[in-house]
């Protein structure tokens, strides 16, 4: 359940009777509590879990497994720590690798019992239990209450919907791919129909989608969005209403009267215990190490910790009135062009980095507030025909930008606040997705990226093949692949999406991959570069290379042999422009804001001759006055470059790579730990290393 302003106040008010020693060190650091290694044959990775739980209470959260940690054929057992008895659990499994073993899942088990900011340990390990019996949903919901209501904002009669009595009647005969969760610890249904027009005062007529959860312990749950999405109809247009929820006879949400545009999505997720008591927010903390292993999120310097104040930032924007304001932006940046630091660009956002390495809960409780609020970005395009979001495989050349023709039949509204584009846009919803398994963050993340795809320009991404990979800004490039690979790897086994997304993105990786050999004998020595359209003619921008090499590791990271070879390729550039000095190259100018790599007098550098020594982008990067005004002066981009060749190393094993980054973070300004602390964004580091001064601790491969 996502956590309001009360909730917020009760956390903080646990931490300062006690529970603070468990967060905060001296140093001023917030880092999260060590997760044991595996001690056990068949262990396979401990997550934590934080109290306040009763004994027996649910917790549900999303895990990643690398592959044959879950073979087909086993069980999921949970150890407590302490050795204990075995603890219930449930396992959901939504894709798998190659070799049949589970990838990713939704985990459900029986929590001990644990005070407020209390930690303890679960070990997750492979066993052969009994099935116990699923949870009867329709007889569980007996004698508890759902009930939603939508109103205009122009009076009338509001629309009422008993989301339990659709719910119990759908489980009788369940659609394909209604249940979410089905078993002993929790079972989850998907309800979806349309909303009347006249319930929203207008033409448009959005989508209800509502999952509605019963968990063991007697907690009810409930996700609702209303997605006024539909693509490619006849009219639409805003809807405006205000929107009312009840759980077993009481007030969970409510909201005044508010304008929803086209393209947006609003929703909040309340539960209820028996008799009206509060449902546990039972935190979790998972293996940083370990989900990093797996390519499901960078290898974070976990023993750095996040700075206090970033974290207080974070409750005091929370406790404002405008963040419980439906479609409020939550600190992402509504004007997407907008340049410099900011905390929404990057492989995951500042705020999902500080949840990750620091597993405080008003980290997570901001990310997934964020992930709420992206939501509402107007770039999510529902298919009423295919049911499902819009794709090239059903219009191959449609350009959702106003420009396109062909375009959506009802534009992008332009007067929502956003403006949705493709070299600044965050990742708001795949780090949440995975560490939670709630289903409609996976709608976020699929709709968003079903969006990029279409907003890419149709020539360059050759309409239906949807290269996105190609000729745009570097920058765009890499956030557009990073977020149909998150689509790809993400979406359930079976699903039309899983096939679509997982198509785009091989025409992708394939397409890097065949480009190898032209590209290198172009550019000479110093190949590895991408020639991605850069506004000044002849130059390109290291650091967009390092944003496309943070895609590309994670992608090998993955499994994805395209782009092992593609980021062997890249690491040429990558690793040569900081040891190439001997060969007439100023290392410093590794971290420049433009390299001139070439005499063309276009956007696309490959439309000339590039230089073809390091030597000559010296000596021509020194005429066209590039050279950084301070030696190791830019601090943005010496993080940029410090974080690639972390992943150059944790993703190839490329030992020259780990070297330099520690050689560099010696020298580099912006890199200290501190630094990383106050902005975790980039706090990428090799396996086993951390600026904290001691090893991280680690249970990747090497101890297990």
């Amino acid at each position: 359940m996502m956590l309001g302003r009360r909730e917020l106040a009760a956390i903080a008010g646990a931490m300062m009777l006690g529970g603070r020693s468990s967060w905060a060190q001296r140093s001023g650091a917030v880092r999260a509590p060590a997760v044991p290694c595996p001690s056990q044959s068949g262990d396979i990775v401990a997550v934590m879990l934080r109290g306040p739980a009763a004994g027996g209470s649910v917790a549900v959260f999303g895990q990643v497994f690398r592959r044959g940690d879950v073979p087909r054929d086993a069980t999921l057992l949970a150890r407590p720590a302490g050795g204990a008895r075995a603890l219930p659990v449930q396992l959901d499994v939504k894709t798998r690798h190659g070799d049949g073993s589970v990838r990713h899942a939704v985990v459900s088990l029986a929590a001990p019992a644990l005070r407020a900011g209390e930690w303890t340990s679960v070990m997750l390990a492979r066993g052969n239990a009994e099935p116990a019996r699923p949870i009867d949903l329709a007889a569980a919901l007996n004698g508890r209450g759902a009930m939603l209501e939508i109103a205009p904002s122009s009076g009338g009669a509001p629309w009422r919907v008993d989301l339990v009595k659709l719910a119990q009647t759908q489980a009788a005969s369940p659609a394909a791919g209604a249940m979410w969760q089905d078993g002993a610890l929790a079972s989850q249904i998907r309800i979806a129909l349309p909303v009347p027009s006249e319930a929203v005062g207008s033409a448009a007529t959005p989508r209800l989608i509502a999952d509605l959860a019963v968990r063991f312990d007697g907690t009810l749950w409930v996700a609702v969005w209303i997605r006024n999405d539909l693509a490619m109809q006849r009219s639409g247009g805003a809807a405006e209403y205000a929107l009312r929820l009840t759980l077993d006879g009481r007030e969970a949400l409510r909201t005044e009267p508010f304008r929803q545009a086209q393209y947006q999505g609003f929703g909040r997720t309340r539960a209820v215990g028996r008799g009206g008591a509060a449902a546990p927010v039972i935190g979790v903390h998972h293996d940083v190490v370990y989900l990093a292993d797996t390519g499901a999120v960078p290898n974070f310097d976990i023993a750095a910790g996040v700075d206090e104040r970033l974290l207080g930032r974070m409750a005091q924007g929370m406790s404002a009135p405008a963040w419980d304001t439906p479609l409020s932006p939550r600190g992402f940046t509504q004007y997407m062009g907008t340049t410099g630091g900011r905390g929404d660009i990057g492989t995951v956002t500042l705020w999902q980095a500080a949840w990750l390495i620091s597993a405080d809960p008003r980290a997570a409780a901001y990310a997934m507030g964020q992930a709420e609020a992206g939501g509402g970005i107007p770039w999510h395009f529902w298919d009423p025909g295919r049911n499902g979001w819009l794709t090239l495989t059903d219009h191959p050349k449609l350009w959702a930008d106003q420009r396109g023709n062909p375009t959506l039949t009802q534009p992008v509204p332009r007067d929502t606040g956003w403006t949705p584009e493709l070299a600044h846009h965050p990742a708001s919803s795949a780090v949440p997705y995975i560490l939670t398994g709630e289903r409609w963050l996976l709608d976020n993340l699929q709709g968003q990226a079903a969006g990029v795809i279409l907003s890419a320009y149709p020539a360059s991404r050759q309409d239906g093949r949807g290269l996105v990979a190609n000729r745009g800004q570097v920058r765009a490039q890499a956030w557009t692949l990073r977020d149909i690979d998150n689509a790809a790897w993400l979406s359930p086994d079976g699903t039309p999406e899983a096939a679509y997304f997982r198509k785009i993105a091989d025409n992708n990786w394939s397409f890097l991959a065949s480009s190898i050999s032209d590209w290198t004998s172009r550019q000479g020595a110093p190949h590895g570069w991408i020639p991605g359209t850069n506004r000044d003619p002849g130059l390109i921008a290291p650091w967009q290379q390092d944003y496309f090499a943070m895609t590309s590791a994670i992608a090998v990271m993955r499994g994805n042999e395209h782009a092992v070879s593609f980021l062997r390729w890249q690491s040429n550039f990558l690793i040569g422009r900081f040891v190439n000095e001997g060969n007439g190259f100023r290392p410093t100018l590794g971290v420049a804001y433009q390299l001139a790599v070439s005499d063309s007098r276009s956007q696309q550098p490959l439309q000339g001759t590039a230089f073809p020594t390091w030597a000559e982008i010296d000596r021509q990067s020194e005429e066209r006055r590039l050279l950084p005004s301070k030696p190791w002066g830019s601090v943005g981009y010496n993080a940029l470059a410090l974080a690639t060749l972390a992943g150059l190393y944790n993703s190839l094993g490329l030992q020259q790579a780990a070297d330099l980054f520690s050689a560099l973070s010696r020298q580099m300004l912006g890199t200290s730990l501190a630094d990383y602390q106050r902005t975790p964004t980039f706090a990428i580091v090799p396996r086993g290393y951390s600026r904290a001064g001691h090893r991280a601790p680690t249970c990747g491969p090497g101890s297990r």
